[in-house]
C-alpha cells in the first residue's frame, strides 16, 4: 500500500454512469463516480466507501453539477486521508427553474427550494492486500431551514478484486431508514461487476440497484477506454437508453474532467465538472521531466532494521533502511520525471559492503542515461568510493578528500590477561578458527594472518578498480594517489582529479542545473512518492528475513560484549511466518551476522529446511555471513554474496576465562561444594581438567562434523571438499564463489531476482517485499532497552558464576560458531 506524501495536485474525474447518479440518495448531488465495483477515489465515499482504502494517501476533490433542466445545482468538497475521509456538500435550489430535486418525492415539495448540507464521514481498510476491502460511512443531513431537521444514515461496502480480470463492488445505502428532508429513504442494494478482458486499459461494467419496495431494475452498463496513457473516454448506457458520454484528462500532479448526463430518466441530466489535489500520481499524458532525486546518505541510512541498545530513532525520527533506498532508486531509474540525481554523502554507519550494493544501484541508475552529482564536504576511503559511482565531484571549498586503502588491525590481549591473572582455556577445530586469539596470543597465527590478507587482497583490489573506473583513471594512478599522497585539501583534489568543482552547499543546485543540462528541480521527498493503485490482484509477497547480530538461541536484544543479538526464536518465528502465509512466493534470508550459538544456529537451519519443503529460499549475504552465519545459509536454494563479504569460517570452537590467579591478587578467596566431580567444570574460579578439556572436545568435533555434513549435502559436494576449504577460514564472497560456497555475486537486488524467478514470477510483475525479523516500534523499543539492562547485570552475573561471556550465546556446553568481522 501506499505511504502518505506531502504534495497536492490536481488529478482527473474518472466517470459517471446512470446507475452511479441512480443509486444516489434523495440529497445527494450526481457526483462524476466509478461503478461500485470499480471505485477508488473520494467519491468512493457516496457510491461504495470501501473504495476509500484502495489509494493511501491524501486527495482533496471538488465537483460541481449544472442542471441542463430543473433541478438544484450542487458544490461537493470530498477529502480523503486513507483510512479515513470527510464529504461536503451544499445544494442550493432556484426556484426560477422550477420542480427541483426534492420535488419528485411525496410529502417533500414544500421543501423543494430548501437549501441543505450533508456531511460524509467514511472509514475503509485493506482486509486482504489488494484483494478485498471493506468500509462504511457516517452521513449527516442538515436542512438550511429549522423547519426542517436534521438527520443520520450510515452506508457500507465491500470490494472484491479477483485475479487482474473481475472486480465485484456491493454497497448498501440508507441503512437506518432515515428521513432527510423529511422524506423516508428507503433501503438501497447495489451490487456491480467489472471486467477487464483484454488489458488494464479497458474497463466493462454492469450495475444492479435494489431499492426497498420497488421494482427490479433495468442493468446499467459503462465503459471506460484508455487509448493512451492519462486520457480516460468515458461512457455509459442503460435498457431505457438513457446515455452519458465523458472525458478526463490526466497530468501528473494535475486533472480536470467532465461528464455529460444526455438523457436521464431520473432527472439528473446535466454536466458534472470536477478537479482533484491528491498525493497519489496518476499516469499522465504528459511526463514532464527536470526532476533531480535527492539521495542523502547520512547516519540516518541504516542497513538494518531495528535499533541498538537505546534503539534513538524513537528520538530523533525514522531511519531509512538502505533496500528501501536502493529500491527507490531503481524506481527512479525508470521513471521519466526524473532526470538525475544529487548524490550528498555525510557521515554514516554503513560498511564498505553496504555501500557497494548502493553503488551498483547507482550505476544502474545511470545506466539510463541519467547524471548523478555527488556532494560532500570531507571524505574518507568509504565515503569517496560511493562518490565515485557519480559523473561529476562537487566538494565544499573548506574540506577535503583522505584516499589512504584499506586496513585491518587485530587486538590481543594475551599479556594483559597474562598480568592480571586471567587465563583463556579453549578446544576447536579448525586451525583457522581465529576469535580465541584475540585472547590466547600476543600477534595473529599465520593461518589468521592469511586470512586476513586474502580478505584485504580482495576487497583492496575491488574498491581501488572501482574508483578507478567510475574516475576515469587507471587503476595505477589510483594506487598512486594512495601511495604517493593519501590526504587532499578541496583545492588539491579538485588539481589531481579526485573531485570535479569547489561548491558550498548553497551552490548545489545551481551547479546540478548546469550539469543535468536543463532545468530542474530537487526532489527530497522522492522515496515517499506514491502511484495510483489500478491492479485488481493482490501484488506476490517476497519475504526478506533479516539476520543482523551475534545469534543467540532466545530473543533479539543487545549483549554488552556483542552489541545487537539475534534471537533464533524471533527467526524461526519469521520463518515460520513466510513459510505459512499463502501471499509469500518465496524467502530471502538476508544475513549480516558473524555467528553465535551453535544451538542457535542449528534451530534456525532447521526452519530453513521446511521453508524449502514449501517455497524457495535464498540467502543474500551482507558485510559479513561467516560460522553460524554461513551455518544457517548452507542449505538455501541459492547464496548470493557480495563480493566483499566476509564469509565461511566453518569451524567451531568453545572457550572459558579463569580467573583464580586474579583473585589471589587482588585478595579474594573461594570455596565451592559440589555434588558431582564436575559441577563446577563451568566456572572461572578454576580450570578444566584434561578429561573436561576432552569432553568438550569431543563435542565440538561432532558439530564441526554435522556442520561440514550440512554444508556438503547443500552444496552438492563431499565432506571431504568441504573440509578442505573449511577448518575455520574465512574467505571474500568473491573467493567463496570460486570455491563453491556460494552460487552468485551480488546484493540484496540480486537475491530478489533470483527469487522472484525460482517463484515464476514475471519479470514484469511488481512485487511486495516483506521484512520480517528485527523490526521494533516505540513501546518495543522501550521495552528493548529495559530488557537491555537486565540482560547486562545477568552477563555480568554469568561471567563470575559459570566463566561464560554470555551464557545464552554459549548454550550450555558453551560451543560457538562466531567469527568477528575482521576487516573494516
Amino acid at each position: 500500500m501506499n505511504r502518505y506524501s506531502p504534495r497536492l495536485w490536481l488529478i482527473p474525474a474518472l466517470l459517471i454512469i446512470p446507475a452511479a447518479a441512480a443509486a444516489q440518495s434523495l440529497n445527494d448531488m450526481p457526483v462524476p463516480s466509478r461503478s461500485v465495483s470499480y471505485t477508488g477515489d473520494a467519491f468512493s465515499m457516496l457510491i461504495n466507501p470501501a473504495g476509500i482504502g484502495v489509494n493511501e494517501g491524501f486527495e482533496l476533490r471538488l465537483a460541481h453539477f449544472e442542471p441542463t433542466s430543473g433541478g438544484p445545482r450542487a458544490e461537493g468538497l470530498f477529502m480523503q486521508f486513507t483510512p479515513f475521509g470527510l464529504g461536503f456538500q451544499y445544494h442550493f435550489n432556484d426556484p426560477m427553474r422550477g420542480g427541483g430535486m426534492n420535488a419528485r418525492h411525496a410529502g417533500a415539495a414544500r421543501f423543494r427550494d430548501v437549501d441543505y448540507l450533508k456531511w460524509t464521514i467514511p472509514f475503509a481498510f485493506e482486509a486482504v492486500d489488494n484483494v478485498l476491502y471493506l468500509g462504511a460511512a457516517l452521513d449527516v443531513t442538515a436542512p438550511l431551514d429549522s423547519r426542517v431537521n436534521n438527520s443520520v444514515d450510515w452506508h457500507a461496502g465491500l470490494l472484491l478484486r479477483m485475479g487482474g480480470l473481475f472486480s465485484i463492488g456491493v454497497a448498501g445505502k440508507n441503512l437506518s431508514n432515515a428521513a432527510p428532508m423529511g422524506v423516508k429513504a428507503n433501503r438501497e442494494l447495489q451490487t456491480g461487476l467489472s471486467f477487464r478482458p483484454f488489458t488494464d486499459r479497458v474497463t466493462l461494467s454492469a450495475d444492479y440497484r435494489f431499492v426497498q419496495d420497488a421494482a427490479d431494475p433495468a442493468p446499467m452498463f459503462r465503459a471506460e477506454i484508455v487509448p493512451v496513457r492519462g486520457l480516460n473516454l468515458l461512457g455509459s448506457l442503460n435498457t431505457d437508453l438513457d446515455y452519458g458520454v465523458g472525458v478526463a484528462l490526466d497530468l501528473a500532479n494535475a486533472g480536470l474532467g467532465a461528464f455529460f448526463n444526455v438523457s436521464d430518466a431520473n432527472g439528473y441530466e446535466g454536466v458534472t465538472v470536477d478537479a482533484r489535489f491528491s498525493s497519489v500520481r496518476y499516469p499522465s499524458v504528459v511526463q514532464p521531466g527536470g526532476g533531480v532525486m535527492v539521495v542523502d546518505v547520512n547516519d540516518r541510512v541504516a542497513a538494518q532494521p531495528g535499533g541498538g541498545f537505546l534503539n534513538l530513532d524513537i528520538f530523533f525520527g525514522k531511519r531509512v533502511l538502505l533496500a528501501d533506498l536502493i529500491a527507490a532508486i531503481d524506481r527512479s531509474a525508470s521513471d521519466d520525471t526524473i532526470s538525475g540525481m544529487l548524490l550528498r554523502i555525510q557521515d554514516n554507519d554503513l560498511s564498505l559492503t553496504d555501500l557497494s550494493e548502493l553503488r551498483t544501484a547507482i550505476e544502474r541508475f545511470k545506466a539510463g542515461g541519467k547524471k548523478v552529482v555527488a556532494y560532500f564536504e570531507t571524505a574518507g576511503n568509504e565515503d569517496y568510493y560511493l562518490a565515485s559511482a557519480a559523473d561529476r565531484i562537487a566538494i565544499n571549498p573548506g574540506g577535503g578528500v583522505r584516499l589512504t586503502g584499506l586496513s585491518s588491525t587485530s587486538l590481543f590481549f594475551k599479556d594483559l590477561l597474562d598480568k592480571i591473572g586471567v587465563k583463556i582455556q579453549y578446544v576447536r577445530v579448525g586451525e583457522y578458527k581465529s576469535a580465541v586469539e584475540t585472547f590466547t596470543r600476543d600477534s595473529p597465527s599465520r593461518e589468521n594472518l592469511e586470512a586476513i590478507t586474502g580478505l584485504l587482497d580482495t576487497r583492496g583490489r575491488l574498491f581501488v578498480t572501482s574508483i578507478a573506473s567510475g574516475r576515469g583513471k587507471s587503476v595505477d594512478e589510483v594506487n598512486r594517489w594512495m601511495n604517493e599522497r593519501g590526504v587532499w585539501s578541496a583545492r588539491k583534489a579538485r588539481e589531481d582529479g579526485l573531485a570535479d568543482e569547489l561548491k558550498h552547499r548553497d551552490q548545489i543546485e545551481d551547479y546540478v542545473k548546469e550539469t543535468i543540462g536543463r532545468a530542474i528541480h530537487l526532489d527530497e521527498a522522492y522515496m515517499d512518492r506514491k502511484y495510483k493503485n489500478n491492479a485488481w490482484k493482490s501484488d506476490p509477497v517476497i519475504a526478506v528475513v533479516d539476520v543482523h547480530g551475534t545469534m543467540v538461541p532466545g530473543d533479539s536484544g543487545f549483549s554488552l560484549f556483542f552489541g545487537p543479538t539475534v534471537g533464533a526464536n524471533n527467526i524461526v518465528k519469521a520463518l515460520e511466518k513466510a513459510r505459512k502465509d499463502p501471499f509469500v512466493e518465496a524467502v530471502i534470508l538476508r544475513i549480516d551476522s558473524p555467528g553465535g550459538s551453535a544451538l542457535a544456529g542449528e534451530k534456525i537451519l532447521r526452519e530453513v529446511e521446511l521453508t524449502k519443503e514449501d517455497k524457495p529460499v535464498v540467502v543474500s549475504m551482507g558485510a559479513v555471513a561467516a560460522s553460524g552465519g554461513y551455518y544457517i545459509a548452507s542449505k538455501a536454494n541459492t547464496i548470493v554474496a557480495n563480493p566483499g563479504t566476509i564469509t565461511g569460517s566453518i569451524g567451531v570452537y568453545a572457550m572459558k576465562f579463569e580467573v583464580s590467579g586474579l583473585a589471589r591478587k587482588i585478595g579474594v578467596a573461594t570455596s565451592t561444594v559440589t555434588t558431582a566431580p564436575r559441577a563446577d567444570a563451568d566456572g572461572v574460579w578454576r580450570p578444566w581438567t584434561d578429561g573436561e578439556a576432552a569432553s568438550v572436545q569431543d563435542a565440538i568435533n561432532d558439530i564441526y562434523k554435522d556442520f561440514t555434513g550440512h554444508v556438503a549435502q547443500g552444496r552438492n559436494k563431499t565432506t571431504e571438499q568441504i573440509d578442505a576449504i573449511a577448518r575455520g577460514r574465512v574467505w571474500s564472497g568473491e573467493k567463496a564463489k570460486e570455491l563453491g560456497l556460494v552460487d552468485e555475486l551480488g546484493g540484496l537486488d540480486r537475491a530478489i531476482e533470483i527469487a522472484r524467478e525460482k517463484a515464476g514470477i514475471a519479470k514484469d510483475r511488481r512485487i511486495r517485499l516483506m521484512r520480517l525479523g528485527r523490526g521494533r516500534d516505540f513501546l518495543s523499543s522501550i521495552g528493548g532497552t529495559v530488557d537491555a539492562l537486565a540482560n547486562w547485570k545477568r552477563e555480568v552475573r554469568d561471567i563470575l558464576t559459570t566463566g561464560a561471556i554470555d551464557k545464552e550465546l554459549a548454550a550450555d556446553p558453551g560451543i560457538w560458531m562466531l567469527a568477528p568481522e575482521l576487516v573494516k
